[in-house]
């Protein structure tokens, strides 16, 4: 498992503490694979479409991993994390598109050298994160 996509999800007065910071936003690649890894006495984790909770995508737990695989078809759209017994516990989940095609790159090979070419966006703004 790739420890840059496990995040460790606690309790901490009142909200949800991620890798120690508290309900922070998190910004997921579609198609990576993502563990959650609870410790969430009382306070089940889960995936929601809703910022006021409810519409579960993905039915949480309380302890262990929660895995997710977030789609192209997820990007773009608004998601969430939430506790199943207390609203505003989690924050917001925004789902990129792999960063080759979020940048507009486009990834080629050179015949003559085998080096990939990264082409950017034409009249892209260099200081705005896309």
């Amino acid at each position: 498992m790739d420890p840059d996509k496990v995040f460790i999800v606690e309790l901490y007065g009142g909200h949800y503490v991620v890798d120690g910071i508290s309900a922070p936003r998190l910004v997921l690649t579609a198609g990576e694979t993502y563990t959650f890894r609870l410790n969430l006495p009382g306070q089940p984790f889960y995936i929601t479409s809703n910022p006021l909770g409810g519409e579960r995508h993905h039915t949480g737990q309380e302890t262990g991993d929660f895995v997710w695989t977030p789609t192209l078809d997820d990007v773009g759209k608004s998601f969430y994390y939430q506790s199943t017994k207390e609203p505003g516990w989690g924050y917001k989940i925004r789902i990129v598109k792999p960063i080759e095609e979020k940048m507009g790159y486009q990834n080629k090979v050179s015949s003559a050298s085998k080096v990939p070419i990264f082409r950017p966006p034409i009249g892209g703004d260099p200081r705005k994160s896309y």
